[in-house]
This record gives structure tokens, C-alpha cells and sequence, in this order.
């Protein structure tokens, strides 16, 4: 154990395989891959070049979908409770109105 009372292991740099010396705590956590920080920002775009431009716009309008559905769900439940001798209809109302406030501050 060195000085600095931590176990440290030699380990190769899984992005450019230059040697250091790594904490074997930060090995059983999965950090310590690389020898430096720019090393593990370029490990990190090699292994994220799978989400594309393409995956997040249909992933972006499927959101939106999902949004304006909900919308209109409670638009329509809006109507329906709002109606004068419904039991629930102040509370309802309330939120209701949280929920569409909260939806436009989303968009």
C-alpha cells in the first residue's frame, strides 16, 4: 500500500493503452478506465455514437405526441367534471388547472 493509504493497481488506459496507476476502489466502482480526463471524454463519444440525430427527433415527436394527448385527456376531463353538480367538481377543477399550468410551463 502506498503513502497515500488508497490500493492502487497498473492498469492500461482502455482509450490510447498508455500505463497508470489507478485506485482499485475506483476500479470495483467502473471508473479508473482511463489515464486521464480527456482520454475518458473520448471513450465516452466513441461508446455514444449509437444516439443519433435521427433516434432523438423521433424520440423528441413521440414526446410531443404524448404531450398533447395528455392535453386533451384533460381538457376532456376538465368538461366533464366541470359540470355544476358533479361531487368533485371544485376539487377536480383545481387540478385540472395545476395539471394544464404545469403542461404549459413544460412546453
Amino acid at each position: 500500500m502506498p503513502a497515500s493509504g488508497f490500493e492502487t493497481i497498473y492498469r492500461g488506459c482502455d482509450c490510447c493503452g498508455q500505463s497508470y496507476v489507478a485506485k482499485t476502489a475506483d476500479i470495483r466502482r467502473g471508473w479508473g478506465r482511463c489515464c486521464s480526463k480527456s482520454c475518458a471524454a473520448k471513450l465516452r463519444e466513441r461508446s455514444n455514437k449509437s444516439t443519433n440525430y435521427k433516434r432523438s427527433t423521433v424520440q423528441k415527436s413521440q414526446h410531443d405526441a404524448a404531450i398533447k394527448q395528455r392535453n386533451e385527456l384533460l381538457a376532456a376531463l376538465y368538461e366533464i367534471i366541470a359540470l355544476p353538480k358533479h361531487p368533485m367538481r371544485k376539487k377536480a377543477v383545481e387540478i385540472a388547472e395545476a395539471a394544464i399550468t404545469n403542461a404549459e410551463k413544460q412546453s
